[in-house]
């Protein structure tokens, strides 16, 4: 199966690597302007895909300076994944309350137990119900801008692994047409931003549920189960209000 997000910033790379500001579309011309500023127009750009397993996609360089994007496309909102012991011990370095622990690992699960060994798994719908007033407690504890700062560093810039290059900049689009962001004006807007509209697990708009619920048993893939996967359902809409607020 073809994977339109590679090929999508392999376009991204063949646009703009051995060119010069002149040289590539308009659109392009301005995502470089706002990277790097004042441009010679006879010193040509170099770009390259991300071949390591981190957050950035693609990354770019103008004679001694290097920017590292992530790119984004199409309709998918998956931002991150990881185990749920990983996810745990990182709020727990947080300080977040192991009350607050408890409701996700209660949830992450849905089988009543805290290591997903319990025999009869709860769907969504039903543990969102049963545990409203747990899970508003813990998004109330969750939503701090310490944490969202951090989450959203784990989640979307730097990952959870050790030493990785971290996003400079967010690019949604193709190499025609495109919205951007950086990192700065992102985390800004969402931290001033309100996120009432969540009856699930949250922290700032990023929401975390299970990889895997298999409510029936039925999956060959079982591990999948102890992986948690954070979600960001507006991040188109976000960037690009974050680009109004800070830009008019």
């Amino acid at each position: 199966m073809k994977n339109n997000g590679i090929s999508n910033e392999k376009r991204l790379v063949e646009e703009i690597n051995g060119k010069t500001i002149l040289e590539v579309n308009s659109n392009i011309r301005s995502f470089l302007k706002e990277l790097f500023g004042n441009i010679d127009e006879e010193v040509p750009f170099n770009a390259s895909l991300f071949t390591r397993t981190a957050k950035p996609d693609i990354y770019i360089t103008y004679k001694n300076r290097i920017k590292f994007i992530s790119v984004k496309s199409g309709k998918t909102d998956a931002m991150h994944l990881e185990r749920i012991k990983d996810f745990i011990l990182f709020l727990r370095e947080l300080g977040v309350s192991k009350e607050t622990q408890k409701t996700i690992l209660l949830f992450h699960y849905g089988d009543g137990t805290l290591t997903g060994e319990g025999k009869v798994r709860k769907p969504y719908e039903e543990l969102i119900n049963e545990m409203k007033n747990q899970i508003k407690k813990a998004n109330e504890e969750l939503n701090s801008s310490k944490i969202i700062t951090e989450m959203f560093y784990r989640s979307a810039i730097k990952g959870n692994e050790y030493r990785s290059n971290g996003v400079d900049y967010f690019y949604y689009g193709n190499a025609e047409y495109g919205v951007y962001t950086s990192k700065e004006e992102l985390l800004s807007f969402i931290l001033r931003k309100k996120h009432y509209s969540f009856n699930t697990i949250h922290i700032g708009p990023m929401t975390i549920q299970p990889y895997l619920r298999d409510v029936n048993h039925n999956s060959k893939n079982t591990f999948k189960r102890d992986f948690v996967q954070v979600k960001w359902h507006y991040f188109l809409a976000d960037m690009e209000n974050a680009k109004c607020v800070f830009r008019v």
